[in-house]
C-alpha cells in the first residue's frame, strides 16, 4: 500500500497536502523500525490514527494493531480522534486495528509477549513527566518484543528548526503552571533519558536522527503558543521566564520554521531474556 493509498483509507482525499506529508514521515518510522507483515503492534497514544493507519498498512490483514489512547473520542480539531479513528475503521485498513480510546492501556490485562512491537511515535511529549512514561513502559515491556520510540529531537541542524524548538520549550514551561490548558507539549523528553532505563530492563536500544521532510509540526506548534502563553498569569515565575523566549521566538520566525528532525529508539529484547 503506498502513501496515497493509506491517506485514501483514512478517509480522506488522497491529494490531502497535509496528511500526505504526515504519511510518507510514518511510512518512513515504519520502515526503519522493520514492523513486517503480519505483526501485532501495540501503538500508545494513537490519537487521529496518523501512525495507525501507516502500521495497519504494514502488519496487512494477517496483523494487528491494537491503538490505545487515553484521551476522549471527542478530543481533537477540527476532527476529533473518534471521527479520525471511524473513518480509518470503516475504510479497508480497518479490519486490522482495534482502536481503544478513552482507555488507559495500563488498565488492560496482556499476557507476556502478545505483541511483536510497542510504538509510541510522537506521544512521549504528551506525557506529564518522565517518570510517567517511564512506569507505562515498564509495566508494557513483558507484553512485547520491540520497543520502538520516535519523537522530536531537540538537536538543532538547522537555523529555520530553532523556532520549532522554542516553541517547544514555551509550551513545556507553560504546561507546568497550566496543566489543564491545551499545551500540545508538556514535557520534553529526551533518547538520553529514555534508554538507559530500556537497557534495565532487558532491550538493546539504538538510536537514529531521521529527518521529517515537509512537516508542518513545527508551524503548527509556533502559530499555538501566543494564545497559550496570553493564558499565563502576569508577573509569577513562569511568565517572567518565558518572555524573553516568546520574543525570541517572533524573532527567530521571521527566518522562517521547519520542523525539527525527529529520534527513533529501537529497543530489541536480548535474547537471553
Amino acid at each position: 500500500m503506498n502513501v496515497t493509498d493509506i491517506v485514501a483509507a483514512m478517509g480522506l482525499a488522497a491529494d490531502d497536502a497535509i496528511q500526505t506529508v504526515q504519511t510518507r514521515y510514518r511510512v518512513s518510522l515504519v520502515e526503519h523500525w522493520g514492523i513486517r507483515p503480519g505483526a501485532r503492534v501495540l501503538e500508545v497514544g494513537c490519537g487521529q490514527g496518523d501512525m495507525t493507519a501507516a502500521l495497519a498498512a504494514a502488519v496487512g490483514p494477517t496483523g494487528l494493531v491494537a491503538a490505545y489512547d487515553i484521551a476522549a473520542p471527542t478530543y481533537g480539531a477540527p476532527v476529533t480522534i473518534g471521527e479520525a479513528q471511524a473513518r480509518l475503521a470503516a475504510g479497508p485498513l480497518g479490519k486490522q486495528v482495534q482502536a481503544h480510546l478513552a482507555t488507559d492501556v495500563l488498565q488492560a490485562d496482556f499476557a507476556p509477549r502478545s505483541f511483536d512491537v510497542l510504538v509510541i511515535a510522537h506521544a512521549t511529549w504528551y506525557f506529564p513527566s518522565v517518570q510517567s512514561l517511564l512506569h507505562l513502559i515498564a509495566q508494557l515491556a513483558p507484553a512485547v518484543d520491540t520497543i520502538a520510540i520516535a519523537d522530536w529531537s531537540l538537536a538543532v541542524r538547522d537555523a529555520r528548526q530553532v523556532a520549532h524548538l522554542l516553541a517547544a520549550w514555551i509550551q513545556a514551561a507553560c504546561a507546568e503552571t497550566l496543566p489543564d490548558g491545551e499545551a500540545n507539549i508538556r514535557t520534553l523528553i529526551t533518547p538520553a533519558e529514555l534508554t538507559p532505563p530500556l537497557e534495565a530492563l532487558g532491550f538493546e536500544t539504538t538510536t537514529a536522527t531521521l529527518p521529517t521532510p515537509g512537516m508542518q509540526d513545527g508551524q503548527w506548534e509556533v502559530s499555538a503558543t501566543p494564545t497559550l502563553v496570553a493564558q499565563l498569569p502576569q508577573d509569577t515565575p513562569v511568565q517572567r521566564q518565558v518572555a524573553p523566549l516568546v520574543a525570541a521566538l517572533a524573532a527567530q520566525a521571521k527566518i522562517g520554521t521547519q520542523a525539527l528532525d525527529a529520534f527513533a529508539i529501537t529497543a530489541t529484547r536480548r535474547q537471553a531474556d
